[in-house]
Parts: structure tokens; sequence; C-alpha cells
């Protein structure tokens, strides 16, 4: 079940009316890159990229691809490759500003384009209504996903916050954050406000289930300060 509510086969148009063949490739293509930014704001080579992507069958691709366009991160130029930690910002549509705005934070722009259209999008699914149907019984599940941990335990933090030092032995950089930094992850909204550790489509999932999140008529209804 947690497969057939991933976001990978999903259609998404953008508010800027941009549509994409699936709501991965629209989230990961609304980051800019070095070759693709022009004093601030993306050029027409990103826009190029980016629609070359969208109108990609990613069901052909493979997963690497699927999930990290900026492998390939413009059709004509096959040299100029990055990595995540190259993206210079991610542009999204701000509703009441009705423009396009840019933002080099990475969990706000998690929240302004992948919270808000994964929430909007997986509860018209059934299987997200099935799930709903149980929660509200009473009963009990267990959602699966890489990018979630469990930030209830104190022993899951302390090994997330010893991965984070290995790697960045690894590296050969100074680590910037400590141990309490991890500790002091308690709520969802701080998972959700979090700059430094990953939230997937679980914890969205989990927001929504229990209520901390809502769509009503299309609309993203955060009811404890999340966004």
């Amino acid at each position: 079940m947690g497969r057939a509510i991933s976001y990978e086969t999903w259609p998404y148009t953008g508010l800027d009316g941009a549509t994409s063949k699936t709501f991965e490739e629209f989230y990961q293509c609304s980051k800019v890159y070095p070759c693709m930014d022009n004093k601030g704001k993306p050029n027409d080579k990103y826009y190029e990229w980016r629609n070359y992507w969208y109108q990609q069958d990613l069901t052909t691709k493979s997963a690497k691809e699927l999930r990290h366009p900026q492998y390939n991160a413009h059709p004509n130029s096959p040299d100029e490759h990055y990595e995540h930690s190259d993206c210079l910002y991610a542009i999204y549509y701000d509703e009441k500003q009705n423009k396009l705005l840019t933002s080099s934070d990475y969990a706000y722009t998690r929240k302004m384009i992948y919270l808000k259209g994964y929430a909007k999008l997986v509860v018209e699914t059934p299987e997200f209504k099935k799930l709903k149907e149980l929660v509200d019984s009473g009963s009990k599940i267990a959602i699966l996903d890489f990018d979630v941990y469990n930030y209830y335990s104190n022993k899951a933090k302390t090994k997330a916050f010893e991965s984070y030092k290995e790697k960045c032995k690894k590296n050969k950089v100074e680590p910037k954050r400590t141990l309490e930094d991890f500790l002091n992850i308690k709520t969802m909204k701080d998972v959700l406000n979090c700059n430094f550790m990953l939230a997937g489509h679980g914890f969205v999932l989990k927001a929504l289930l229990q209520g901390d999140l809502e769509v009503v008529d299309g609309k993203l209804i955060d009811n404890i300060g999340i966004l």
C-alpha cells in the first residue's frame, strides 16, 4: 500500500500552469543549479531543462534519473552534472502574492512545494482513505519510509547523529550540528521545520492521519502551525 500512494506516478500542474507527468519530477525540477541561474533568478536554460523533464515518461527511466534529474542537468549539456548540495535555491508559486518566488531555505521550500503538493494529492487516493478509516476506527498502523525516523526515540535520534558525524568525517568537514540539535526534534512541527534531517512523504501521511494537517475543498489547513 505504501508504494501505491507514492508520488512517482501522479501528474501534477503547478500554479504557474506548467504540468509535469509526475509530482516527483515537479518537486525535483523546482530546484535551480548553477548553470540555470541568472543573478538569483532561473534563466532560459532552467526552463528548457525543466520542460524536458516534465515531458519524459519517467516509468522508463532509472531510479536515479527519476529521483535525481540534476544528474542529467541539461539535455544539451551532458557534462553539467550536479549533486543535491549544488542546488542554489528552489522556486515556488506564492498564492497570496500571485507570483513566482525563490528560497534557499531547504525546510521552507520543502513545505511550500513538496508538503503542500503531496498532501493535496494523496488525500484523494483510495489508499489514503482506507488508511484514514483504519486510524479513525482505532486501529494502529505503521508507516514505513526510507526518509522518516522515530522522533519519539532518543536512541533513534542519537543513531542519526552518529551517522551524521561519520558522514562529516568521511567528507573531511567539521560537524556543524550537535547531539542536542538532534534530540530537540520532538514534535511533528519540529520534524517538518528541520533543515538538517530528511522528512519524507511518510511524515506528511502521519500529519494528515493524526489531524495536524487537513485538506478541505482543495486547501491545506494547518492545525499546529507547521507552515
